[in-house]
């Protein structure tokens, strides 16, 4: 009975045939199928990443688009935190960019009272005391 239903609007099947999931967990880096489909990487080679999701440099994976140059690697291959790449992005809405040039933090982290850029830019004293002002 399984192997027959319909997955609903923004869904997949895996490959065995009985599971749906959602698109956007397609290639991200986690098994949702029960049979692994959903990370085959030969499969993820060819896939287009959802809307809002960003492709790894090792073709086989999708990761949130803002977790790009945020300090912390989300691609197995740590590609999504490459020094080289992150000096010519552009921060989406709402993550502010650190001196350093690399790194996008949440905009409400800054003189927060706590470093989150590695550069501890986010907390410089004499910016945080222009900010509060």
């Amino acid at each position: 009975m399984c192997r027959k239903q319909i997955c609903s609007s923004g869904k997949v099947k895996c490959a065995n045939n009985v599971q749906c999931i959602h698109a956007a967990f397609v290639c991200d880096g986690d098994t949702e199928c029960a049979d692994n489909s959903d990370e085959d990487p030969e499969m993820c080679r060819n896939h287009t990443c959802a809307f809002g999701r960003w492709k790894c440099a090792n073709n086989v994976q999708c990761i949130y688009a803002p977790y790009r140059c945020d300090g912390a690697p989300d691609c197995a291959d740590n590609s999504d935190e490459d020094p080289e790449m992150c000096r010519n992005h552009t921060c989406v809405l709402g993550r502010w960019k650190c001196a350093n040039n690399v790194q996008c933090i949440h905009a409400w982290y800054i003189c927060g009272g706590y470093p989150n850029c590695a550069d501890n830019s986010d907390e410089d004293p004499e910016m945080c005391s222009q900010e509060h002002k």
